[in-house]
């Protein structure tokens, strides 16, 4: 049996593919460390709001800091403006992130009703002028967090993936459920092959 595969996105090079994923309330410093104690190839921060970020928040400040024990970090930023999103990006990058990461998934209707998280996949010129905006400001790779779409009636991970992919994004990570669906249900892995065979 081999061993775990060294992986890349963009410059950063990976011990494995082995991700913790964001979670809010979860991801925080000491769990994210626990995470690479016992060998995940890269850790994500708890989604920081880009607004209170770039307000100087004290609790998103705090949240985006990084340590070197936890590096290489992804921070995930929110949003639905891509210049305030574009200088939180840049703020993360000068506190150490390696990689950011822009949350196009997150379905909680406090995200959503602001524009952001999963909100912005049922707007794709707006979402492909998030990417665009956020890969110009910065130097280190950007990545996508996406759903398969709003609802099962508007099923637009494949589009939203490519639009990534053509405005630079090093990464997109689908989670195989629309954001009605929030997270009850069985993810369609079908679906994620369908995105993944795309770009």
């Amino acid at each position: 049996m081999n061993g775990p595969q060294a992986i890349k996105i963009g410059p950063v090079v990976l011990p494995n593919s082995v991700f913790l994923a964001p979670m809010a309330g979860i991801t925080d410093y000491p769990f994210r460390c626990l995470a690479r104690s016992f060998g995940a190839g890269l850790v994500v921060s708890e989604m920081i709001s880009s607004q209170a970020l770039v307000r100087k928040s004290a609790r998103s400040v705090r949240m985006a800091g990084t340590a070197e024990k936890e590096f290489p970090l992804a921070v995930q930023i929110s949003g639905s403006d891509p210049i305030v999103m574009a200088e939180a990006a840049r703020i993360n990058e000068s506190l150490g992130a390696a990689i950011i990461d822009i949350n196009m998934g997150c379905p909680q209707r406090k995200i959503v009703k602001t524009g952001a998280g999963a909100s912005l996949m049922r707007d794709e010129v707006l979402a492909g002028r998030v990417i665009e905006t956020i890969i110009r400001a910065v130097s280190v790779p950007v990545t996508v967090k996406i759903r398969l779409g709003w609802d099962h009636k508007s099923i637009n991970a494949t589009r939203i993936a490519k639009i990534a992919q053509n405005s630079g994004a090093s990464l997109v990570t689908v989670h195989g459920r629309t954001c009605s669906r929030l997270f009850s249900g069985k993810a369609d892995w079908s679906a994620i092959r369908e995105v993944k065979e795309a770009v």
